[in-house]
């Protein structure tokens, strides 16, 4: 591929910094849409993400806070309808009583697991549509996202 002229490339800079946040979010809210309407239960990118970090290892609510992006009386209330739905649990420090965990359990899984089906088979039936120069062009596109996310995460974990 070839170079980009300095002009270029700073437009192209500026377009995608200005573009690319929308349409991010745009694609994870319809992608949450479908599956509320197709998982049989009704999820949004919060409970997603909560679900999400906590399907690995149990997590404080402080945790799940800075993960989510917001704030602890926000994740309170959120773990509460997650753990009155039987998707997550509390459960003290063995160690220091203190100390809450939060973690999925089984149900929560299984709901996790439906909704990432649905999605999966919703995007498989569309992308299966796109022409062999589209799906290629969405393929580099999904590699350089990759490493955008790679470089952001670094910065963050910083």
């Amino acid at each position: 591929m070839p170079e980009l002229a300095d002009a270029a490339r700073v437009d192209h800079v500026e377009a995608l910094a200005a573009s690319l946040p929308r349409r991010a979010s745009l694609v994870a809210r319809l992608l949450q849409r479908y599956a509320s309407r197709y998982a049989n239960f009704d999820v949004n990118p919060a409970t997603s993400g909560v679900l999400l970090a906590v399907m690995d290892a149990p997590r404080r609510i402080t945790e799940l806070a800075e993960i989510e992006g917001q704030t602890q009386p926000y994740v309170t209330k959120l773990v509460s309808e997650l753990e009155s739905r039987g998707w997550v649990e509390r459960v003290r420090d063995q160690h220091d009583g203190r100390v809450v965990w939060v973690r999925i359990t089984e149900a929560g899984c299984t709901a996790l697991t439906e909704v990432r089906r649905a999605i999966r088979e919703m995007l498989s039936v569309r992308l299966s549509r796109l022409s062999d120069a589209e799906l290629e062009k969405l393929v580099h596109a999904n590699e350089a996202l990759n490493l955008l996310i790679d470089t952001l995460q670094q910065e963050v974990d910083r």
